[in-house]
C-alpha cells in the first residue's frame, strides 16, 4: 500500500509539473507574438485563449504517456 501511494503522490507531482511547464511554455510563446511581455495587461480573451490551449495539450500529452490514446 505505501509503494502504491508512492507511485501515485509522484506520477501526481510529475504531471503537475509537466502542466505548469506547458502552460508556460504557451504563455511565454504568445509574450512573444504579441509582442507584450506584462500577462496582466492583456485582453481577458488572450488569458483565456492560453488556458484553453494548454490544458488540452497538457492532457493529451499525459494521455500518450500513460498509452491510453
Amino acid at each position: 500500500m505505501n509503494e502504491f501511494l508512492k507511485k501515485v503522490i509522484g506520477k501526481f507531482f510529475l504531471y503537475t509539473l509537466l502542466c505548469l511547464v506547458v502552460f508556460g511554455v504557451f504563455t511565454l510563446l504568445a509574450c512573444f507574438i504579441a509582442g507584450n511581455f506584462n500577462v496582466f495587461q492583456w485582453d481577458l480573451i488572450g488569458r483565456i485563449f492560453i488556458c484553453l490551449f494548454s490544458f488540452p495539450i497538457s492532457v493529451s500529452i499525459i494521455l500518450c504517456k500513460e498509452n491510453i490514446i
